[in-house]
């Protein structure tokens, strides 16, 4: 029933006439789906913006190591190739490592954290027309992979696509909204090293 309250809520986006031509595919279940995290990445050819508290799948001790390399694949087969990524604090512990990694190797990986998210999202290819973007909403105790989840084209539906886009990309640059990975590191460790001293 989430799923369906969420949707009600987006399809405020759309109008009527547009609408069946703005959302090209729904799904009830994301696991098993063309829609999977890696399937997503594996088609993407210029850039990608994740975005969302279903990150926290990539830092579980048997995915992370995969997820990995298959992101820092696309760097090594495309040097211009960008990762950008908007998580919530409680996945730095993992990231902020990949960021080291990234940055030894010159690759364009720029991860922030903020505490606004209550949608996962997936921006592939979003600066060419064959951009899209994967909604998934986030109903509260719906595990990762049963999640449902809809696909946006933005040569099909531009304005729906730059609407999300423009949102999250707001937050992302902004210095209110968001941090960058590096300063909630060291926040962090400040924070460790004053509960050690008490």
């Amino acid at each position: 029933m989430a799923f369906y309250e969420y949707y009600d809520a987006y399809n405020k986006i759309f109008d009527s006439e547009e609408h069946s031509k703005g959302i090209e595919d729904v799904w009830t279940h994301i696991g098993d789906s063309k829609f999977e995290f890696g399937k997503m990445v594996h088609a993407t050819t210029t850039s990608t913006f994740i975005i969302g508290p279903n990150l926290a799948f990539l830092s579980k001790e048997e995915n992370k190591k995969d997820m990995k390399e298959l992101l820092f694949e696309k760097f090594r087969a495309n040097p211009k190739f960008e990762i950008r990524m908007l998580i919530l604090d409680d996945s730095v512990k993992v990231f902020k490592p990949w960021t080291e990694d990234a940055k030894a190797s010159d690759y364009k990986f720029n991860v922030r954290v903020t505490n606004v998210l209550n949608f996962s999202l997936i921006f592939r290819d979003e600066s060419t027309p064959e951009g899209c973007v994967l909604v998934t909403p986030i109903p509260n105790g719906c595990e990762g992979a049963n999640r449902s989840c809809f696909l946006v084209k933005k040569k099909i539906y531009e304005k729906a696509f730059c609407k999300h886009y423009d949102e999250y990309n707001k937050i992302f640059n902004s210095q209110e909204d968001s941090k960058g990975i590096e300063d909630v590191w060291a926040q962090m460790e400040d924070h460790e090293k004053l509960d050690i001293n008490k």
